[in-house]
C-alpha cells in the first residue's frame, strides 16, 4: 500500500564523469529493444540508435550520449524499473538530475503506464499523481519502500549489468494517457496535466522540428514542456539535444558549440545577459533568442538585442497546450504579447457565455492544439471560465484577435482594482523596471487593515534613499495610482523555470504591508 502522501526531500546531484561511466554500455552494440517503439520520437530514436550509433544524442554539462548510448541507457532504466516491481498500473515520476532526465524520459514514455519527470519536492500518494517516485541520491539518504524505489550510487552502477536483451517496449494506443507535465504554479500549486500519446508526440511540432535541424538549444529545465518538446523533437530530427545547465555553463555551451537560436523563460535569459556582460562575450554565432514561459518586458527586449545583436521574439503558450504564438519583441512599438499563431493552433475570444466575439473585441481566451493535455489529474474545479472545457483549454487569459493575430490583454485573475482604476500587473513592472537600479519587479494588489485593496511592489536592486520620492515618480505613469507598499528582496520567489510565484509574492507582500519598519 502506498502511503497517502509524502514530500520527498531534494535529492543531491551526481557527479557528471561518475553517471557517464555507469551508464554507457560496455559495448558498442546497441542491444534489447526487441518491438518496435510506437511512440513516433521514440521509433526515429531506435531507428537512429541501430543505424548510427556513435552519433552525438544527448550533450550537457554534466553528461554526453550517443545515440546508441542513450537508447541502451534507456532500455536499462526500463528492464530496472520492471525487475523492481513496478506495475504499469502505477503512474512513476523520476525526481533525477537534468543530465538524466533524457534517459529517464525514454524509459517512461517505453515502458507504458503513465510517466513523468518531477522536481524533488513532488508528493508521492493514492490522493496525488505520483504513486512511485525514483529519486537519485548520493547521501544514502533512506526512504519508505512502500513510497518510494532508491535511485542511488549503487543503483546506478548495477545498470551496467542489467539485461536488457529481452526488454520489450510497450504498444500504447494513441488515446492512452502516457504522461503528466506539471503546470509552473505560479498562481499557486502545480497542477498534473494529463497528455495522451497522441498528445506527447505532437510535441515535437513543426516548429520544433524546424528550431532542432538548426544549431538550437532549449535553457529550460527538462521537467517543463519547453524542454521535453525540444528533447523530442531532436531525436525526431537525428540530432544532438542540448541539455541546459547552470547560466555559466549555459554560456559556454551558447558559445563553445555555435548555437545559432537559443531558447529560454525571461529570468533564465536575464541572467544569461548578466553573465555575457561580466565576462564580455557577445555570442557572435547566435541570431535569435526565443523568450517562453512568461512575458518578456520591452526592457528586457532591447537589452537583449542590443547586447547580443539579435532578433528577439516572445512566445506564448502554456504547460497544458504547448506553443501557441509569437512576437518580435525587440523593434520600436512591438506588439502587445501574443503574435502571430502557430500553423494548427485554433485561438477563439469569448464571451462569458463562451459565443466567440466580433474580431477586435475583448473578450476571454480559449486554445486547441494538437498537444494540449485532456485535463488535470483529479479534475479540479476551476470554474467555467478556466480549465478544459468541451475541447477547448481556458488559461483564463483576456484578449483579442486582430487580423488574425492574437493580443494577450494580461491574465483576468492578475487584473488589479486599485481605488478604482484597473491595471495589469506586468505594466506597473515595465514601469518599475525603468527605474536606476531595479533588476527585477512583482506587482500585486494586497489588501490592507481596512479590506481597501493596494498596489505594492516587490523589487529586487540597490537600496531607495528616498521611498516617498521613489513612489511618487511611478504615480504619473501609472495612472495616479500610487503605490502603498514598496519592498526590497533579496529575490524573488520563483518557480523551476524562472517565473515569479505571485502567490507567494503576495502573501510576503500582505503581511509587510502593516510593517514600514521593514519596507525598503
Amino acid at each position: 500500500m502506498v502511503s497517502q502522501s509524502q514530500a520527498v526531500r531534494r535529492s543531491s546531484r551526481v557527479p557528471g564523469p561518475y553517471v557517464a561511466a555507469a551508464l554507457r554500455s560496455n559495448s558498442r552494440e546497441v542491444r534489447g529493444g526487441n518491438t518496435a517503439a510506437v511512440l513516433k520520437p521514440l521509433r526515429s530514436l531506435q531507428d537512429w540508435a541501430h543505424e548510427r550509433p556513435d552519433d552525438l544524442a544527448v550533450a550537457g554539462p554534466e553528461l554526453e550520449l550517443s545515440a546508441g548510448e542513450l537508447w541502451d541507457t534507456a532500455l536499462r532504466i526500463l528492464a530496472w524499473i520492471r525487475e523492481a516491481g513496478v506495475s504499469t498500473q502505477e503512474t512513476v515520476g523520476a525526481a533525477v538530475p537534468p543530465s538524466l532526465h533524457p534517459a529517464f524520459l525514454v524509459a517512461l514514455l517505453a515502458r507504458g503506464g503513465i510517466g513523468s519527470l518531477v522536481n524533488s519536492q513532488a508528493e508521492v500518494g493514492l490522493d496525488v499523481p505520483l504513486q512511485r517516485l525514483i529519486t537519485v541520491d548520493g547521501n544514502g539518504m533512506k526512504h519508505p519502500a512502500d513510497v518510494l524505489l532508491t535511485f542511488d550510487d549503487s543503483a546506478i552502477g548495477r545498470l551496467a549489468q542489467v539485461d536488457t536483451s529481452t526488454v520489450d517496449i510497450a504498444s500504447p494506443a494513441a488515446d492512452d494517457i502516457c504522461w503528466f507535465i506539471y503546470s509552473s504554479g505560479t498562481t499557486g500549486a502545480p497542477k498534473a496535466v494529463m497528455r495522451t500519446v497522441a498528445a506527447v508526440e505532437a510535441l515535437a511540432a513543426p516548429r520544433r522540428l524546424r528550431l532542432a535541424r538548426g544549431a538550437y538549444a532549449s535553457l529550460q529545465p527538462g521537467t517543463v514542456a519547453g524542454s521535453m518538446s525540444a528533447f523530442l523533437a531532436a531525436i525526431t530530427a537525428r540530432r544532438p539535444h542540448l541539455a541546459a545547465g547552470t547560466t555559466e555553463e549555459n554560456l559556454g555551451m551558447l558559445r563553445d558549440r555555435a548555437i545559432e537560436i537559443a531558447e529560454g523563460s525571461p529570468f533564465q535569459l536575464d541572467r544569461l545577459l548578466t553573465v555575457a556582460r561580466r565576462s564580455g562575450d557577445r555570442l557572435p554565432a547566435l541570431q535569435e533568442l526565443h523568450s517562453a514561459g512568461a512575458p518578456l518586458s520591452s526592457g528586457l527586449a532591447s537589452a537583449l538585442a542590443d547586447w547580443f545583436g539579435v532578433r528577439v521574439y516572445d512566445g506564448y503558450g502554456s504547460s497544458e497546450t504547448g506553443f501557441v504564438a509569437a512576437r518580435r519583441a525587440d523593434v520600436p512599438e512591438a506588439p502587445e504579447r501574443g503574435g502571430v499563431v502557430e500553423d494548427g493552433v485554433d485561438v477563439e475570444i469569448v464571451d462569458d457565455d463562451h459565443e466567440p466575439v466580433p474580431a477586435g473585441e475583448d473578450g476571454r481566451v480559449r486554445l486547441r492544439t494538437a498537444s494540449m493535455g485532456v485535463g488535470y489529474f483529479g479534475a479540479p474545479d476551476l470554474g467555467e471560465h478556466k480549465g478544459f472545457h468541451g475541447g477547448w483549454f481556458y488559461p483564463g487569459d483576456l484578449g483579442r484577435l486582430i487580423d488574425g493575430e492574437l493580443v494577450i490583454i494580461g491574465r483576468e485573475d492578475d487584473l488589479m482594482n486599485v481605488g478604482g482604476r484597473k491595471i495589469m500587473p506586468h505594466r506597473v513592472e515595465e514601469i518599475v523596471l525603468e527605474q536606476p537600479g531595479v533588476r527585477e519587479a512583482v506587482a500585486c494588489a494586497v489588501v490592507d487593515k481596512l479590506g481597501i485593496r493596494q498596489l505594492a511592489i516587490a523589487i529586487v536592486g540597490e537600496p531607495i534613499n528616498d521611498p516617498v520620492k521613489f513612489a511618487q515618480k511611478l504615480r504619473q505613469p501609472l495612472g495616479g495610482i500610487l503605490p502603498s507598499l514598496i519592498m526590497r528582496m533579496d529575490a524573488i520567489p520563483r518557480s523551476e523555470n524562472g517565473k515569479p510565484q505571485r502567490s507567494r509574492v503576495i502573501d510576503i507582500l500582505q503581511e509587510q504591508l502593516n510593517r514600514p519598519s521593514n519596507i525598503l
